[in-house]
């Protein structure tokens, strides 16, 4: 009955056979362990109580192995000690102690570890988990390199370069200089290089966008190229009637290069007339569409006539001042002698004479007491003043 009763008890404790059972001298996670899950491509070789390590140190073991079906990615689930402040981005990697040793899961400092500790429920992804290769493809792949593998014809390799590296150590060692410094060149534009490979990636886009219509163009080029292979002729011929064009296209300009600079050089101040004209050639081309009036008159036009207002202020020293000149000089249409000439020019200092001495509010000849004299002169006027208009003097 105690044996049943036994029996029947240790069925209820070692649920899991003999992972329920403590192993002497396991791995001591504490009295409030933290239970993390690492996500592995691969657990091939990890088994329940399997140690984790952190610098060599066990501080935890694995609890279970299983797989997640949405992913086919292994979930190794591990109890590990809670006061050791392990950075919340650790980063886990499956090891063996040796050559043929058991597997076990290395935690490792990442290079800019987190202030937040890992605490119990975390999930290390596995974008932080690897794995060494196991023994078994190690060997594997050295067996398949010594058997079947390129080995004969990687020692003809190394003999063919040690041939023919004897007796060019010079020109190998300037080899190498021109290498390093070209990689130098490289990385010290690398930023060009970048922009380039951009730059050509930018421009396949565009080709791959435009496929359709370089396709087009691609299958109607040999009809464009048929097309000129029938009009080599008439090709050849306009070339050879090109070619005799700028034959005398030279003689003529070398033949009338004088007259061509003569002609520049005439041209140098109408040119400079005409920059120095500026803004007032600008302004006097205005004129063009309402000549002969300016602008200013299109207001004043008022259908078939036109508003006019003039203010004229007569100045008879000013007058005979301009009329004078023109008179000495026959321009002016009259008949006035020399002695009408010399006396109007005594008449017109007097003017002046009297303008500065008394300034008056309006010109005019002298005027005295003497009424015979204001009609003398008013008579003298007269004729001095058909006689300019063309009358009688």
């Amino acid at each position: 009955m105690c044996v049943v009763a036994l029996s029947t008890a240790g069925c209820g404790v070692l649920d899991d056979g003999a992972y329920d059972l403590p192993l002497p001298g396991g791995p001591d996670a504490g009295t409030d362990p933290s239970v993390v899950r690492f996500e592995f491509r691969s657990a091939e070789g990890l088994v329940p109580k399997s140690r984790v390590k952190l610098g060599n140190v066990t501080v935890g073991e694995v609890e279970d192995i299983k797989v997640d079906r949405s992913t086919w990615t292994a979930v190794v689930k591990a109890r590990i000690r809670s006061d050791l402040g392990i950075p919340e981005n650790a980063e886990a990697r499956l090891r063996t102690d040796s050559l043929l040793g058991e597997w076990y899961v290395d935690l490792q400092q990442p290079e800019e570890p987190s202030a937040s500790p890992l605490r119990s429920g975390a999930v290390v992804p596995l974008a932080s988990t690897s794995a060494s290769a196991p023994v078994e493809d190690v060997l594997g792949a050295l067996s398949l390199l010594l058997n079947n593998g390129n080995l004969p014809q990687l020692n003809t390799v190394v003999t063919e370069i040690n041939r023919a590296f004897d007796g060019n150590e010079t020109e190998v060692r300037a080899l190498l200089g021109d290498l390093e410094e070209f990689t130098a060149g490289l990385d010290s534009n690398r930023r060009g290089i970048t922009a380039a490979i951009d730059g050509m990636a930018v421009l396949s886009k565009t080709l791959r966008d435009n496929r359709r219509q370089i396709a087009t163009v691609l299958d109607g080029l040999p009809k464009g190229i048929e097309v000129l292979a029938d009009q080599r002729e008439q090709l050849v011929e306009m070339l050879e009637a090109l070619d005799r064009l700028s034959g005398v296209a030279v003689r003529v300009v070398k033949e009338s290069q004088a007259d061509v600079v003569a002609d520049l050089t005439s041209l140098r101040p109408i040119l400079a007339k005409l920059s120095d004209a500026g803004q007032d050639l600008t302004d006097s081309l205005k004129l063009l569409a309402t000549f002969p009036f300016s602008p200013g008159a299109i207001g004043a036009t008022r259908g078939d006539y036109v508003n006019v207002d003039n203010k004229v202020e007569l100045d008879l020293l000013t007058v005979l001042e301009t009329l004078l000149p023109l008179a000495e000089q026959g321009e002016v249409d009259g008949s006035i002698d020399a002695a009408t000439v010399d006396e109007l020019n005594a008449m017109i200092d007097g003017l002046e004479r009297d303008q500065s001495q008394t300034e008056p509010d309006h010109h005019g000849p002298p005027t005295g007491p003497d009424g015979d004299a204001a009609g003398q002169n008013r008579s003298f006027f007269g004729r001095v003043l058909g006689g300019l208009l063309g009358g009688t003097p």
